[in-house]
């Protein structure tokens, strides 16, 4: 794939392999009957939905999100690129201007969530994605929703 468009996606798909299994015609099968699995799901399907409303040029963006073989799944545009750790250790060092570039664009997508009261608690190279000199924000399974009261 060259370029933006959405020629390929990436899929999530919500799944505790420790509480899970899944059935031969796919559907997941959930051997607790404790509700944790349950609430966890509920709360990736609420980010998940949080996710797609947000538009901007740092951050991977959320194409859909949907209920299919009793668990969801998010669907993402697939940054065919490098991760900024890949890259770093590619170069074996980044000039300072690259540097800086990386950090604006990063803290760009940041200030973004913030405005909205989310937290991506997981900022590191290894979930920013290089793509023609522009660096998209990716991975935001351990952010959070937060209330300024």
């Amino acid at each position: 794939m060259n370029g933006v468009g959405a020629d390929y996606v990436a899929v999530k798909e919500f799944f505790i392999r420790e509480l899970s299994d899944r059935a031969v015609d796919g559907n997941i099968i959930v051997n607790s009957e404790s509700s944790i699995v349950r609430n966890y799901m509920l709360k990736f399907k609420n980010q998940a939905d949080r996710l797609s409303s947000l538009a901007h040029e740092n951050i991977n963006k959320v194409l859909d999100v949907f209920y299919e073989n009793n668990t969801y799944y998010v669907v993402y545009e697939f940054i065919d690129g490098i991760s900024v750790n890949d890259y770093i250790k590619k170069q074996d060092r980044l000039s300072e201007s690259e540097s800086l570039d990386i950090v604006k664009e990063v803290g760009s997508a940041l200030s973004y969530l913030h405005n909205r009261h989310i937290v991506h608690l997981d900022v590191k190279p290894d979930n920013m994605m290089l793509r023609d000199h522009h660096v998209y924000l990716i991975d935001f399974g351990l952010s959070k929703q937060y209330d300024i009261n």
